[in-house]
């Protein structure tokens, strides 16, 4: 069976494949979900968890895996 993380990450293309190779490696999974948005960090400073935010998506992605957060 696959193993996976979830990140949540800015969505400027230029971080994408060094967070992903990090956290492979890290936590020595196969696949990592990328949940791209503008300024997560202030999205999720400021506890906006409204449908499409970065936390529901990471949920959503560990749901599918019967996972939990």
């Amino acid at each position: 069976m696959s193993r996976f993380c979830t990140v949540v990450n800015f969505m400027d293309g230029r971080v994408q494949l060094a967070v992903i190779k990090y956290l492979q490696r890290r936590f020595d999974v196969d696949y990592v979900d990328t949940i791209t948005e503008p300024g997560p960090n202030l999205i999720l400073a400021h506890r906006n968890y409204g449908m499409g935010s970065p936390l529901s998506l990471c949920r959503l992605s560990l749901r599918i895996r019967s996972c939990s957060l």
